[in-house]
């Protein structure tokens, strides 16, 4: 039985390149936008929005995670396939998390004795 190897690893190329543009200033911009979405998360974690509280702070998580995902991920500057399979992979995590409140605000809730 014989175990494959690709020749790249002999002949020392990378497959994926690593010319990611990082400048500081850009991050700097990033964090502070995260910063400002944390405490804004923690703002909406205090008023009184009913049923809403648990979208808004999915919706502001969601903003942030894309965030996270586009500029401290590289997804911004990649290849258009490694971004279609990340935003596959972030759809069915939003599908995920809709079907489960769904389910959760459609329930009765059960009162026992």
């Amino acid at each position: 039985m014989d175990f494959p190897i690709s020749i790249t690893l002999f002949i020392g190329t990378t497959l994926m390149s690593t010319d990611h543009e990082s400048p500081l200033k850009l991050y700097a911009t990033i964090f502070g936008v995260l910063l400002g979405l944390t405490g804004l998360t923690v703002a909406v974690a205090y008023l009184d929005l009913g049923p809403l509280n648990t979208l808004v702070a999915l919706g502001i998580a969601s903003t942030k995670a894309i965030l996270v995902m586009f500029y401290f991920m590289h997804l911004k500057g990649s290849d258009k396939t490694i971004q279609v399979f990340a935003s596959a992979g972030f759809a069915w995590l939003a599908l995920f998390v809709v079907i489960f409140l769904a389910d959760i605000y459609t329930r009765t809730p059960i009162h026992l004795p």
